[in-house]
């Protein structure tokens, strides 16, 4: 567990240096410092007028997702499914899975266990014809 720790920082820190080595190979310092501002912009606290706009907006999408219920509450719905649904689904899902693992069963025992193990491995295959030259 440790090791397969240590190797996932290994490779998450070689992963890193490769992308800034590659930040700084395509755009120089410069990708860097752009790189460094944005990093900052996105750690600074919201001014408030990003409040206010997000405050706004978040008013406006309430509005539209009052309509929105308000016009789906209707005949238009789809009724929940009822008990007796869910139990014929469930019912036919463990019939296919018991019928199934009968019938695997069943093949289990009916074919013979030579037949049924890998034939073609050569081992086996000289252990069936040494029994069967005696």
């Amino acid at each position: 567990m440790n090791k397969h720790r240590s190797a996932r920082l290994g490779w998450t820190l070689a992963t890193l240096i490769f992308v800034i080595g590659a930040a700084y190979v395509l755009g120089g310092n410069d990708e860097l410092r752009q790189l460094n501002r944005s990093i900052r912009r996105w750690m600074d606290p919201p001014t408030q007028a990003q409040m206010q706009r997000a405050v706004a907006a978040e008013a406006q999408q309430a509005s539209i997702d009052s309509i929105t219920r308000a016009d789906t509450v209707g005949r238009h719905a789809d009724a929940p499914a009822s008990p007796r649904f869910i139990l014929a689904t469930f019912s036919i899902a463990f019939a296919v899975v018991a019928a199934t693992f009968l019938a695997s069963i069943r093949w289990t025992i009916s074919v013979p266990r030579a037949t049924q193990a890998a034939s073609h491995h050569p081992r086996e295959r000289a252990t069936r014809e040494s029994l069967r030259s005696r």
